[in-house]
């Protein structure tokens, strides 16, 4: 039953490959954990990626009383025509030439966020979960190398239930993989997915946006009895509040963090492929649910960032995720971190 209340306490796959494989039901998820791990058969095995994996999956950094961790969960590469399919391709060929990127493939990242401090331990968004290994559903693995796992997180917040974010709620039996932790969404999005979804406003196929949805629909009820439902500015910890971003989705949401004169947003899935939707922010993604209002809320949260000269992370911003947005013009464009070494103290 629903509980309302709000808490403060590596080649590419092609379109018609894709339309295949989940024809020929292989893939069990929304569309961009389809499309990496279609991948997956090239790696060799489980163990050997991780140990692969660049660097140790996370990268460590403050806000003010805070302690926070970008986690990858993994990722690949996709047709830039699929993700992109309304942009002309002579239009999308000389941004991706711009950009130094691959006119066949583009690269792909899904992060997670953990959230430390004022005694509590929250994970912003779980990965594609077990299904996706070996080159994605690395975010159990990642707190492990942290000293954490599942049973250690208080809280879940997802930014929405597509099966990048929701997928690590369920063990590899289907199970609840967070028993300790209550999980946190913006209602409207919990009441999207539990409804009369409508996703004919997207890029994927049929069969992926019916996989989209028996997902989202699993997931609820797994997790029956643990959901609690935000407004659209809720405060989940002091300090840390809500973002309404939609237009991805109905209820997708960010995050704002702020503490002792330091703030920082959390983008989620505002941005897909920085390098080519940053000096064009409107430009959607296939996996849009409302295209043109995810162009609007797009431009209006790179423009604050750009602004405010916000400190900024993202769902799917190049690993470690971690910059700023600069405007160009009428565009934006992504100025990483240096990395840091230590963690600050």
């Amino acid at each position: 039953m629903k509980k309302n209340t709000n808490a403060l306490t590596s080649a590419p796959i092609s379109r018609r490959a894709l339309i295949g494989a989940l024809g020929a039901g292989a893939l069990a998820v929304t569309s961009l954990p389809n499309i990496l791990r279609a991948q997956a058969a090239k790696q060799e095995t489980p163990e050997t990626m991780t140990d692969n994996h660049q660097g140790a999956g996370f990268y460590q950094f403050r806000i003010g009383i805070y302690h926070l961790t970008l986690i990858s969960d993994g990722g690949g590469q996709a047709e830039p025509s699929f993700l992109f399919p309304k942009v002309p391709t002579d239009e999308l060929n000389t941004a991706l030439h711009d950009q130094f990127m691959n006119q066949g493939k583009v690269p792909l990242q899904i992060n997670a966020l953990l959230i430390r401090g004022n005694g509590r331990t929250i994970l912003v968004d779980t990965g594609v979960g077990p299904d996706g290994l070996p080159n994605l559903g690395l975010v159990a693995r990642h707190l492990k190398r942290l000293d954490l796992d599942e049973t250690q997180i208080d809280t879940v917040f997802i930014t929405h239930m597509h099966g990048d974010h929701i997928g690590g709620l369920l063990n590899a039996e289907g199970g609840i993989a967070y028993p300790n932790a209550k999980v946190l969404i913006n209602e409207r999005e919990y009441d999207f997915w539990n409804g009369n979804p409508d996703l004919s406003q997207t890029g994927i196929p049929e069969v992926a946006r019916k996989n989209t949805i028996a997902k989202a629909q699993n997931v609820s009820k797994v997790y029956e009895g643990r959901w609690e439902f935000l407004n659209d500015d809720a405060e989940i910890a002091p300090g840390i509040k809500l973002i309404f971003a939609p237009g991805h989705t109905p209820g997708h949401s960010g995050l704002e963090i702020s503490s002792r004169e330091e703030k920082m947003i959390y983008i989620a899935d505002t941005v897909h492929v920085v390098q080519l939707q940053a000096p064009h922010p409107n430009w959607h993604i296939a996996f849009d649910t409302f295209p043109v209002q995810a162009a609007k809320t797009r431009n209006a949260i790179l423009k604050r960032a750009a602004d405010e000269r916000l400190y900024t992370s993202g769902s799917h911003l190049p690993f470690p995720a971690n910059g700023h947005f600069r405007a160009v013009g009428d565009a934006y464009q992504w100025q990483p971190i240096i990395w840091r070494w230590v963690v600050p103290s």
